[in-house]
């Protein structure tokens, strides 16, 4: 019996370090980075802060944000052409894959929130390349990491060797540091 409770005590307490606790600031939550797996309470509370933070960034094209609601499902849902995907925007809902961390979360609603202009702001967004739609969704989400303070995110998106998210950001990111972001907008809505 003494055999059996120290197996039960032993799995018990790995079962226990295996599973991840916050310890953050809840005023926080939406910039914890605890490795905790993100969850409806969390993912609403994220999209509401992006929200006040692209209406903040982007004032001057937006009367108001794309998207308000969030959905978190699980991953077996996330699969679009075949592919497994961490996050998309469609029909006015961003949904996000159970298996994202509430840190990756983030930039991924911050990322669909690009899209969700994109489809705001376009009769056929889907008709645009995916170097210049993947890439637009990256530099919204660059400007909100910007804005929340993350340059962590930042230098990422800068040196992400991907062709479609990384280098159509720095094509968007090129056009803004000799134009202005007024010229990024006006490619956006008319896809040159």
């Amino acid at each position: 019996m003494k055999r059996l409770l120290a197996i039960f005590v032993l799995l018990f307490s790995i079962a226990q370090a295996q599973e991840v606790h916050c310890d953050c600031d809840p005023a926080l939550i939406h910039f914890c980075r605890c490795g905790v797996l993100i969850e409806q309470d969390v993912a609403d509370f994220q999209i509401s802060y992006l929200n006040r933070l692209m209406m903040a960034e982007f004032n001057d094209y937006l009367y108001k944000s794309p998207v308000t609601t969030v959905r978190v499902a699980p991953s077996h849902e996330m699969v679009l052409e075949g592919e497994a995907t961490q996050g998309y925007f469609d029909n006015g809902e961003i949904v996000l894959n159970n298996t994202l961390t509430r840190d990756q979360a983030l930039m991924v609603l911050a990322h669909e929130l690009g899209h969700a202009w994109q489809f705001v702001a376009q009769s056929d967004p889907d008709a645009v390349s995916n170097f210049l739609a993947e890439g637009f969704s990256e530099w919204v989400s660059y400007h909100l990491m910007k804005r929340a303070g993350l340059t962590e995110y930042c230098h990422k998106a800068k040196t992400n060797p991907d062709p479609l998210y990384g280098g159509g950001f720095r094509w968007y990111l090129s056009i803004e540091e000799q134009y202005g972001p007024d010229a990024v907008v006006k490619i956006m809505r008319n896809w040159l």
